[in-house]
């Protein structure tokens, strides 16, 4: 008789929000600073566009330590995931910082 273990419900989320959590969270900023633009023009200053960069960046940061955390994992699926999230992390926070450098020197004007 074989001995299997058990199906993680838990932790195969967190491995598919490892994985997909840097794509989602950088194309909702993205949509958030495309729709602030307008303000930030009005308002002269493009802080709340950096301030969500910034908490953007975090959010991936998160995610790449829940991928670090499931690399450990000794289900092969989970691993390669976790891996997979953690060049999308790498990926998406990098595009956060270019997109950061264009908000601290271009003005929220410039159309």
């Amino acid at each position: 008789m074989e001995h299997t273990k058990p199906h993680d419900e838990k932790a195969d989320a967190i491995a598919w929000l490892a994985m997909l959590g840097p794509p989602l969270v950088w194309s909702l900023n993205f949509e958030v600073i495309y729709a602030g633009v307008l303000s930030a023009c009005e308002a002269k200053r493009n802080v709340v566009l950096i301030v969500c960069g910034a908490a953007t960046l975090a959010l991936i940061a998160g995610c790449a330590v829940l991928a670090g955390r499931e690399l450990r994992s000794d289900n092969r699926a989970r691993r390669f995931m976790a891996q997979v999230g953690l060049m999308a992390a790498g990926v998406f926070a990098l595009v956060t910082i270019a997109q950061m450098i264009a908000m601290f020197i271009m003005d929220p004007c410039l159309t």
